[in-house]
C-alpha cells in the first residue's frame, strides 16, 4: 500500500473546527490575497499527510490522509475554506461498506458548485478500490462513496494512486466530462497496468475501466491527468522494469474524443529516479516516490494548448532536482528537459506539483532543503513566458524538520503536495509540515 499507519500512541487532543490564521488576515468583506502567511488546515494532535487542493471562486477545498479516526486507521480528510484560504473546517469522508481504511485523496473543481474527490479505499493489505465522492454545493456536503473499480482478492486486484481531472467550463467540447486514472496491480502486486474511467455527466455515472497499458512485470506508478483547451485528455505515468532503482521513463497517452480512444504510448523523457526511493540525506528516512505531473495552458495567450510535464530527477550527481519538458503539438513530441529550480546542485528538491493559471502563468511547488541540509521548505518556481525562464520563491515561513516527533516509523510525509490558483491570480499551495511537532497540513502562498 502507499501510505503508512502512525505509531501508537499519539497524544490525544481536541479537534478544532477552525485553523488559527494570523490576526493580520482576519478581515471582513471579500477575501484578500494571502501572502507570506502559512495557515494550519488541520490543527489537531493526530497526523495528516499527502494533501491535494482544488479552488473554485473563494472556495478552497483540500484533502489529505487523516489519522484521527478512533480506530487509528487513515481516512480521506476534507478541509474547506469559504474565505479564500484563511480559515478551514474539516471532516472525514465515510468508507465504503466492508472497507477498513482509505487515503490518496485528490480533489478537482468543476462548474456550478461541483467538486469531486477520488481516492483509494482498502479492504485490507494489497486490496484497494478506487472510490469517488461528489458535491454540488461547493464542497459543503458530499455524497457517499461510489466505487469506480473494486479491489478483489480472487483474482488479486489492488487499485492504487488515482488522479482526477474535470473538463473546464472554458472548453467548447466535452464540458461535462471527468476522468480518473490509476494503477491496477494484479498477481499479488507483481504485474501492473494503468487504467482510466470517465464520466460524461459531471461525475454522476462512470464508464467501465479502460486499460491504457498492458499488464507488465514492472512498476507503472503515479498517474496524472490534464485537460486541454478543447477537452483533450492527457494521461501520464512513470514506468520502470526494476522498481525505480536505477532508471524510469515518463510515459504518456492522449485522447481527442472525450476519453473514448487514446493515441499510442509515447515517451516524454528518460528519468533518473531517486535511488531506492531515499534521498542522500542522513536524517531523511522518509520515502520519496518519483511521480509524474502534467499541466496545460488554457489561456488566450500565445502559449495556449502548451503541455507541461514535471518530475524530480537525480541526473545531477545523484541529487534530486525539478525538471520540466514542454510539448506544443499535443504530446506528439517533447522538448529536452530543463531544470527549473535554482537551488544549489548539492541540495534535494522533490515532490513537484504544477498548476497553470487562467493567464498562462506556470507554478510548480516542491520541497527543498536549500536553506538547511536537514530541514525542509516549500518553494515555488513560476514562469510568465511559457516556461522559458522561472523565478523561485519561498512559500513556507518556517523551515521544518520532516522527521521531528514523527508518528510513523520510518517517518512518512506522503508522496505528493498540491497547488491551485485563486481567482485573484495568487496560488494556494498545500503540504505536510511538522513545525509544531506533528504532521499537519499547511497552506499558503509565496512571500
Amino acid at each position: 500500500m502507499n501510505f503508512k499507519r502512525p505509531l501508537p500512541p499519539v497524544r490525544a487532543g481536541s479537534l478544532s473546527r477552525l485553523a488559527a490564521p494570523s490576526a493580520s488576515v482576519r478581515r471582513k468583506g471579500r477575501p484578500k490575497a494571502i501572502r507570506a502567511v502559512n495557515v494550519n488546515l488541520t490543527p489537531n494532535s493526530k497526523p495528516q499527510n499527502e494533501p491535494s487542493v482544488a479552488i473554485r471562486n473563494h472556495i478552497v477545498l483540500a484533502t489529505a490522509n487523516d489519522y484521527r479516526a478512533p480506530d487509528g486507521e487513515p481516512r480521506i480528510g476534507v478541509y474547506r475554506s469559504t474565505d479564500g484560504g484563511r480559515r478551514f473546517t474539516n471532516r472525514l469522508l465515510p468508507l465504503p461498506p466492508d472497507h477498513a481504511f482509505s487515503g490518496d485523496g485528490v480533489a478537482a473543481a468543476g462548474r456550478r458548485g461541483l467538486f469531486l474527490i477520488t481516492g483509494a479505499a482498502y479492504l485490507g493489505e494489497e486490496k484497494g478500490s478506487i472510490v469517488l465522492y461528489r458535491s454540488e454545493d461547493n464542497g459543503a456536503t458530499f455524497s457517499g462513496p461510489q466505487i469506480l473499480d473494486l479491489g478483489r482478492t480472487s483474482p488479486s486486484v489492488f487499485n492504487d494512486k488515482p488522479f482526477l481531472a474535470i473538463t473546464p467550463a472554458t472548453s467548447r467540447r466535452f464540458r461535462n466530462h471527468a476522468y480518473v486514472a490509476y494503477s491496477r496491480y494484479t498477481r499479488n502486486s507483481t504485474r501492473v497496468s494503468i487504467f482510466l474511467v470517465r464520466s460524461e455527466d459531471n461525475g454522476r455515472t462512470w464508464s467501465k475501466p479502460m486499460r491504457l497499458t498492458p499488464a507488465l512485470d514492472a512498476n507503472q506508478l503515479g498517474t496524472t491527468v490534464a485537460i486541454g483547451p478543447e477537452g483533450e485528455v492527457y494521461v501520464g505515468w512513470m514506468a520502470s522494469r526494476n522498481d525505480f532503482s536505477r532508471s524510469a521513463t515518463y510515459e504518456f497517452r492522449s485522447s481527442f474524443d472525450g476519453g473514448r480512444t487514446f493515441t499510442p504510448r509515447k515517451r516524454v523523457s528518460a528519468v533518473v529516479p531517486v535511488l531506492n526511493r531515499k534521498l542522500p540525506v542522513k536524517s531523511f528516512t522518509f520515502r520519496v516516490f518519483t511521480l509524474s505531473f502534467l499541466g496545460v495552458d488554457r489561456s488566450h495567450g500565445p502559449h495556449c494548448g502548451r503541455l507541461y510535464a514535471v518530475w524530480q530527477d537525480t541526473r545531477f550527481n545523484g541529487n534530486a532536482h525539478i525538471l520540466l519538458s514542454v510539448s506544443d503539438d499535443k504530446g506528439a513530441s517533447w522538448s529536452k528537459p530543463k531544470r527549473i529550480d535554482n537551488s544549489p546542485l548539492s541540495s534535494q528538491n522533490f515532490f513537484p506539483f504544477i498548476a497553470v493559471s487562467r493567464s498562462g502563468e506556470i507554478s510548480v511547488v516542491y520541497y527543498t532543503n536549500r536553506r538547511a541540509a536537514n530541514l525542509l521548505d516549500v518553494y515555488v518556481a513560476q514562469s510568465n513566458n511559457g516556461g522559458r525562464c522561472f523565478r523561485n520563491r519561498r512559500v513556507t515561513t518556517v523551515s521544518f524538520n520532516p522527521v521531528r516527533k514523527s508518528a510513523f516509523r520510518p517517518p512518512f510525509i506522503g508522496d505528493y503536495i498540491g497547488v491551485d490558483y485563486k481567482p485573484d491570480g495568487q496560488i494556494f499551495a498545500v503540504w505536510c509540515d511538522n513545525r509544531r511537532g506533528n504532521e499537519d497540513i499547511f497552506g499558503g502562498g509565496p512571500d
